[in-house]
């Protein structure tokens, strides 16, 4: 549906058509089993070329309202459990690359507004959120909407830069 919001499945079908492509979807099914718990909060580190970008999109593709992509897994390894689908394309999806937030943000202290604009002009759009509340701080709530949220972060900036803390503070409000 959007780019941000409820994407499609093309990002992680280019994964699939790579020539190497290492099934990694046993994640979903323990992913699948905590949803809606306290432990629904998963944070899936990575270091640098280990796969955060194809698992990032492996999620949005897989949970996604914005595609139906079931054909796409049906041969991978969650596509052979008896609750495949069950939580297959059943939810609304933000789906966060910061990497193309930063490319194409005017620069890295405008990185978050981007985010948050982009984000916000998705929401807004009519069946995915009816009611969207601004408070004076500038703070946005969304009325009984339950989102699953994968981000995909940029590691290599260095963990003391303002810009990375103030990556980090928006990633704690989403």
């Amino acid at each position: 549906m959007g780019r941000f919001v409820n994407p499609d499945n093309s990002a992680f079908q280019v994964a699939l058509n790579s020539e190497i492509y290492v099934d990694k979807t046993g994640l979903i099914e323990e992913i699948n089993k905590v949803l809606g718990a306290m432990q629904g909060y998963i944070c899936n580190s990575r270091p640098r070329r280990f796969g955060k970008s194809i698992t990032a999109n492996m999620l949005a593709a897989y949970y996604s309202k914005g595609c139906d992509s079931e054909e796409m897994f049906t041969d991978l390894e969650i596509g052979k459990k008896d609750d495949f689908k069950d939580h297959l394309n059943q939810y609304d999806v933000i789906h966060l690359d910061i990497q193309w937030f930063l490319s194409n943000a005017k620069d890295a202290d405008h990185v978050v507004a981007y985010v948050t604009n982009s984000v916000l002009a998705e929401l807004r759009h009519p069946g995915i959120v009816n009611v969207l509340i601004q408070n004076d701080v500038n703070m946005f709530y969304l009325i009984e909407k339950q989102f699953f949220c994968s981000a995909d972060f940029v590691p290599q900036f260095h963990k003391n830069s303002p810009f990375c803390f103030r990556l980090r503070i928006f990633y704690l409000c989403i």
